[in-house]
């Protein structure tokens, strides 16, 4: 499992514990590092890889590895469209034939906010950097149609979140 936007590393750990037969790889920015180490140090699994640094918007800096998982949490919305862009058009790259991607976030569907309460978050991530804001799950399936991910699955989850589930498709 390759976690793209692994920060503090808390995710890495809480999900490495709990599944101890999957080797979950975190990767972020490398100013993250030190932090999230602390996290799996402390914890001593051994099912966690070291930090990869990872700016998800530069080829050259993915993995040679291929995974059959991908997941990352909370990140689409604090990414720049350009790079959330880049993600989905470069994660293939690095996921066997039948991998699937895990986002969980945040998403409007149709260019609405599932809550007002996402709605309030939207307008304040967007105050604090026009770059920001949660992205449209019809935006997404465009992007990943082009990098040969299906949608499989949208599971409401608590606090007006979901987890979409996404298979890259074999190559015909």
């Amino acid at each position: 499992m390759l976690e793209i936007g692994s920060g503090t590393g808390q995710h890495t750990v809480m999900f490495a514990k709990a599944l101890p037969g999957i080797h979950w790889q975190p990767s972020d920015l490398p100013a993250t590092h030190s932090g999230m180490r602390a996290w799996i140090n402390e914890a001593e699994l051994a099912n966690v890889g070291d930090p990869l640094a990872l700016d998800v918007n530069k080829k050259q800096e993915w993995p040679r590895q291929q995974f059959d998982l991908i997941y990352s949490a909370n990140t689409l919305h604090i990414m720049p469209k350009t790079t959330v862009a880049a993600l989905f058009a470069l994660a293939p790259s690095v996921m066997r034939p039948g991998a699937s991607m895990f986002i969980y976030g945040p998403f409007k569907e149709n260019g609405q906010h599932s809550s007002d309460s996402n709605r309030t978050f939207d307008a304040c991530l967007r105050a604090t950097d026009p770059v920001h804001g949660i992205r449209d799950i019809n935006w997404l399936k465009r992007l990943a149609s082009d990098a040969r991910l299906h949608l499989i699955e949208n599971i409401a989850m608590p606090n007006n979140n979901c987890l979409l589930v996404w298979q890259r498709m074999e190559a015909s």
